[in-house]
């Protein structure tokens, strides 16, 4: 199967599982200049996930309920609520940052503000790493050390990790950081 990156509106939501009909315009990825002047290789960096085709100004119609995975189902949900309680007590952009520091949530960011991002080589802060795998890790550590054995404790965070890892999608910086979290445990 071939994958397709949708870039659409953002209004209506569409929950994991959805089955959504997308109308745009079909492309093919291609290299672009920067602000910086390099040249981009766009469709090399879309062929590591596999996306070998763009589909620009999309609109997205529900068609039905599909298959969800319960679990994952669970954690989106988990996470959802979490960035709109955050968004209800910080404002926007701020609310954007801080979701983008504790789940790496950067679907909000604008082609601006990532730019402005990578230009001052701040954009590592709102990519997953092990810094989000040390809190989850040391929160789960502090409050369970107390109450539970300590190889249950470490088992707890160990699972901690890996659900955090699937809430925020498992991409390849929150699966790297999560081995590494895990053989820290480990040891």
């Amino acid at each position: 199967p071939q994958k397709i990156l949708v870039r659409g509106e953002r209004i209506p939501k569409f929950s994991y599982g959805d089955r959504v009909l997308w109308q745009g315009t079909l492309e093919f990825p291609e290299k672009f200049t920067t602000d910086t002047g390099r040249i981009f290789d766009y469709e090399n960096y879309l062929k590591k996930d596999g996306i070998t085709l763009v589909l620009s100004f999309a609109r997205g119609t529900y068609v039905e309920e599909g298959n969800r995975n319960f679990i994952k189902s669970i954690l989106y949900n988990i996470k959802h609520s979490y960035i709109e309680h955050i968004d209800r007590v910080v404002r926007v952009p701020e609310s954007i940052l801080v979701a983008g520091l504790l789940l790496g949530e950067r679907g909000s960011f604008s082609n601006e503000l990532t730019n402005d991002f990578r230009r001052v080589g701040l954009i590592h802060i709102v990519v997953l790493s092990g810094y989000n795998i040390a809190i989850i890790s040391e929160y789960t550590l502090a409050v369970l050390r107390k109450k539970l054995r300590k190889n249950v404790a470490l088992l707890c965070a160990a699972l901690f990790i890996v659900l955090f890892a699937l809430m925020v999608g498992g991409g390849a910086t929150v699966v790297r950081a999560s081995i590494m979290g895990l053989l820290v445990l480990l040891a």
